[in-house]
């Protein structure tokens, strides 16, 4: 059992001979928040999770929420490293940032290829040739994720072909970028299109979060760019939720050739 956040773990020895019995009571209380770490490139704020890992002193850790100092922007300004302070569950906790001039400016942070290490995901892929991990594989005329699928009729069922009404794809990092955009290679067919809607997400740490000030620039034809702009992020994931505009249909399959997250790519 557990009061006021103490844990108990009880054991009662049996009584012999008439004596009395006695209770081994172990108490554990939680003990310090783990300390955090990043890197960030000159001038890109860095990403501090909105959850901290909180360890008992009997080696059970917890996540909980972590309300972090403002941050000056001087302190990433030019290359060094600075501490950020904070409290969870009533301790202290605290961040180490690094902030390194070992930058490329403005490159795909979700290639394949990239040192920031990208992996991509999807809610539903249409068949194992279409899976998240073609968006990142650098090819933007063929290829890639796809809801589409076309599964044939058997003795006792007709063929099958419906788009889903909603769909999601992923891009997560192991650690923070600084994310202002992300573009996306459409593929237009017969039984592919556009989404109708589109709404951009960033992971804080322990949620999705809807980014603001979304625009998107609509590619109008087959594998073009459509770019989404928004106010800069520092996130370790981005989220793309689209709308089929014939859901139910063998013509409202969603396919992204290519998915590309522009941002200052760290490399040392």
């Amino acid at each position: 059992m557990s009061i006021d956040g103490l844990c108990f773990i009880a054991a009662c020895s049996p009584s012999t001979g008439g004596g009395t019995a006695r209770a081994v009571i172990a108490v554990y209380a939680a003990d310090s928040i783990a300390p955090y770490s990043t890197v960030t490139p000159v001038g890109d704020a860095p990403f501090l999770p909105a959850v901290a890992t909180l360890r008992y002193t009997d080696g059970v850790t917890q996540s909980v929420p972590v309300t972090w100092d403002a941050v000056d922007p001087a302190a990433y300004a030019a290359p060094g490293t600075f501490t950020v302070g904070g409290t969870a569950a009533g301790l202290p906790a605290t961040a180490t940032v690094r902030v390194s001039a070992a930058f490329t400016p403005n490159q795909n942070t979700a290639r394949a290829s990239s040192p920031t290490q990208p992996g991509a995901d999807a809610g539903y892929s249409g068949g194992p040739s279409a899976v998240p991990a073609g968006i990142l594989d650098g090819t933007t005329t063929s290829g890639g994720w796809s809801t589409f699928y076309n599964k044939s009729a058997t003795n006792t069922l007709p063929a099958l072909s419906r788009a889903h009404a909603t769909e999601w794809v992923s891009v997560r990092w192991p650690s923070g970028q600084r994310i202002s955009s992300v573009v996306r290679f459409f593929t237009i067919s017969a039984n592919r299109v556009l989404p109708s809607t589109v709404s951009v997400s960033y992971w804080d740490g322990a949620a999705w979060r809807p980014v603001s000030g979304q625009q998107v620039q609509w590619a109008t034809t087959c594998n073009q760019p459509t770019t989404i702009t928004f106010d800069p992020v520092s996130t370790t994931g981005i989220r793309l939720d689209m709308a089929s505009p014939a859901p139910d249909t063998s013509t409202g399959f969603l396919q992204i050739t290519e998915l590309q997250v522009p941002a200052d790519e760290v490399t040392g």
